[in-house]
């Protein structure tokens, strides 16, 4: 069975996000950025990652930011990634997107992103992970964080285009899908991202990979953070 995880990024924000198939979450990190939980979650199935500025730095080098040349670009890099792990043997995809839910056009993409996965009987799971704004600002300048996302260094830019965000979009879900049994929305606050993947994974009852292979975590996930420093 194809097993597909789409995590969506936000955090008391949210921008857009994207259904795979076969089995599959779709993360929507509230008001916060999602590389690491997805890679959490990755880790622990065997699933594959597409966080969202994977096509957004291919494309930014050529074209500025929200421009029509960059947006083409940047979606269709997305839409053809998901289209051709649908339509391979691979086990499905997590998949982070930073999901604007007063948006229509984002809800849109998110349902053409799910598609492939649907078409072929794949489960499309989504998981909204929310934290406080402040600690948001704070993992934006996180060395993991930065390192995967060359245009979020310039930190001042960055924090400025948070709160703009925040401000100008509705990024959270307010608990609107609480009741789906495919939708799971946790406060990763002060969770570390090992128990945030483990809560996803128990929730939605996701295959694991072997004990031999998850023995290889990754230092970052086993360090217990101070107050106000989880998951970043």
């Amino acid at each position: 069975m194809r097993l597909t995880i789409g995590v969506l990024a936000g955090l008391q924000s949210s921008h857009g996000e994207c259904h795979p198939a076969s089995a599959s979450i779709r993360c929507r990190l509230t008001g916060r950025r999602q590389d690491v939980r997805g890679a959490g979650i990755t880790r622990r199935t065997g699933l594959r990652l597409f966080h969202n500025h994977i096509s957004i730095e291919l494309a930014l080098p050529h074209f500025d930011y929200g421009t029509p040349a960059f947006r083409r670009i940047d979606g269709e890099i997305r839409r053809r990634v998901i289209a051709e792990v649908a339509d391979s043997d691979l086990r499905g995809l997590v998949f982070t997107y930073f999901w604007a839910f007063d948006l229509p056009e984002d809800q849109a993409f998110v349902d053409q992103c799910a598609m492939p996965f649907r078409e072929r009987g794949g489960r499309v799971l989504f998981l909204e992970l929310e934290a406080a704004q402040a600690e948001r600002l704070k993992r934006n300048e996180c060395l993991s964080r930065l390192a995967e996302k060359p245009s979020m260094r310039d930190l001042e830019a960055s924090r400025r285009r948070l709160l703009e965000l925040d401000a100008g979009y509705q990024l959270n879900s307010g608990g609107k899908f609480d009741e789906r049994s495919d939708y799971l929305r946790i406060d990763n606050t002060l969770l570390m991202p090992a128990e945030v993947a483990e809560r996803v994974i128990e929730h939605f009852d996701l295959p694991r990979l072997t004990s031999a292979a998850l023995d290889t975590v990754s230092p970052a996930e086993s360090v217990r953070y101070p107050a106000g420093r989880a998951g970043c």
